[in-house]
Protein backbone atom coordinates (compact mmCIF):
# COMPACT_ATOMS: atom_id res chain seq x y z
CA UNK A 1 0.00 0.00 0.00
CA UNK A 2 1.76 3.80 -0.84
CA UNK A 3 1.13 6.22 1.65
CA UNK A 4 -0.50 9.05 0.51
CA UNK A 5 2.00 11.63 -0.53
CA UNK A 6 0.50 14.63 0.82
CA UNK A 7 0.30 13.40 4.28
CA UNK A 8 4.05 12.10 4.48
CA UNK A 9 6.15 13.58 7.09
CA UNK A 10 8.38 14.99 4.18
CA UNK A 11 5.42 16.99 2.58
CA UNK A 12 4.59 18.74 5.84
CA UNK A 13 7.73 19.90 6.74
CA UNK A 14 8.17 21.29 2.74
CA UNK A 15 4.72 22.79 3.31
CA UNK A 16 5.75 24.79 6.36
CA UNK A 17 9.11 26.23 5.39
CA UNK A 18 6.94 27.87 2.20
CA UNK A 19 4.13 29.32 4.46
CA UNK A 20 6.80 30.52 6.64
CA UNK A 21 8.54 32.69 3.95
CA UNK A 22 7.67 32.04 0.30
CA UNK A 23 10.35 34.06 -1.17
CA UNK A 24 12.96 32.64 1.12
CA UNK A 25 11.98 29.27 0.55
CA UNK A 26 12.05 29.89 -3.19
CA UNK A 27 15.52 31.13 -3.03
CA UNK A 28 16.52 28.10 -0.77
CA UNK A 29 15.56 26.21 -3.85
CA UNK A 30 16.94 27.68 -6.18
CA UNK A 31 20.15 27.65 -4.59
CA UNK A 32 19.91 23.77 -4.12
CA UNK A 33 19.52 23.62 -7.53
CA UNK A 34 22.28 26.02 -8.19
CA UNK A 35 24.47 24.03 -6.14
CA UNK A 36 23.81 21.15 -7.91
CA UNK A 37 24.49 22.42 -11.12
CA UNK A 38 27.89 23.87 -10.74
CA UNK A 39 29.90 20.83 -10.07
CA UNK A 40 29.16 19.61 -13.65
CA UNK A 41 29.34 23.41 -14.95
CA UNK A 42 32.71 23.58 -13.19
CA UNK A 43 33.69 20.63 -14.94
CA UNK A 44 32.68 21.33 -18.17
CA UNK A 45 34.65 24.83 -17.72
CA UNK A 46 37.96 22.95 -16.50
CA UNK A 47 37.49 20.60 -20.15
CA UNK A 48 37.03 24.02 -22.06
CA UNK A 49 40.33 25.05 -21.06
CA UNK A 50 42.28 21.55 -21.25
CA UNK A 51 40.65 21.51 -24.39
CA UNK A 52 42.00 25.22 -25.44
CA UNK A 53 45.52 24.43 -24.17
CA UNK A 54 45.89 21.52 -26.11
CA UNK A 55 44.70 23.51 -29.41
CA UNK A 56 46.86 26.05 -28.69
CA UNK A 57 43.82 28.23 -28.71
CA UNK A 58 43.51 31.28 -26.53
CA UNK A 59 42.92 30.61 -23.13
CA UNK A 60 40.82 33.66 -21.91
CA UNK A 61 37.70 33.10 -22.26
CA UNK A 62 37.49 29.44 -20.81
CA UNK A 63 39.96 30.54 -17.81
CA UNK A 64 37.33 33.37 -17.09
CA UNK A 65 34.84 30.75 -17.33
CA UNK A 66 36.34 28.12 -14.84
CA UNK A 67 37.53 30.91 -12.56
CA UNK A 68 33.92 32.35 -12.52
CA UNK A 69 32.63 28.55 -11.99
CA UNK A 70 34.71 27.88 -9.25
CA UNK A 71 34.43 31.18 -7.30
CA UNK A 72 30.72 31.00 -7.77
CA UNK A 73 30.90 27.40 -6.37
CA UNK A 74 33.03 28.88 -2.89
CA UNK A 75 30.93 31.82 -2.90
CA UNK A 76 27.18 30.31 -2.79
CA UNK A 77 27.70 27.77 0.00
CA UNK A 78 27.86 30.84 2.56
CA UNK A 79 25.23 32.56 1.17
CA UNK A 80 22.76 28.98 0.79
CA UNK A 81 24.22 28.31 5.10
CA UNK A 82 22.55 31.59 5.68
CA UNK A 83 19.29 31.77 3.85
CA UNK A 84 18.93 27.79 4.86
CA UNK A 85 19.17 29.43 8.92
CA UNK A 86 17.01 32.69 8.02
CA UNK A 87 14.30 30.37 6.95
CA UNK A 88 14.63 27.57 9.36
CA UNK A 89 14.05 30.72 11.99
CA UNK A 90 11.53 31.95 10.23
CA UNK A 91 9.91 28.15 9.94
CA UNK A 92 10.29 27.52 13.59
CA UNK A 93 8.41 31.25 14.45
CA UNK A 94 5.65 30.46 12.04
CA UNK A 95 5.34 26.96 13.61
CA UNK A 96 5.54 27.98 17.34
CA UNK A 97 3.01 31.15 16.03
CA UNK A 98 0.38 27.60 15.06
CA UNK A 99 1.13 26.36 18.22
CA UNK A 100 -0.39 28.97 20.04
CA UNK A 101 -2.91 29.57 17.77
CA UNK A 102 -4.06 26.52 17.87
CA UNK A 103 -4.11 26.14 22.01
CA UNK A 104 -5.78 29.26 22.29
CA UNK A 105 -8.81 28.02 20.15
CA UNK A 106 -8.98 24.40 22.58
CA UNK A 107 -8.63 26.63 25.45
CA UNK A 108 -11.98 28.24 24.25
CA UNK A 109 -13.73 25.39 23.46
CA UNK A 110 -13.44 24.59 27.12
Amino acid sequence: MRPDLRTSAEWRFLSAVWHADQRLAAAWWTLIGVRGALPALFAVAMGLLVGAVQAGTPLTPPLAAAGAAFLTLRAIQPLHATVGSILGAKTGAWLHDRLLDETARARQRW
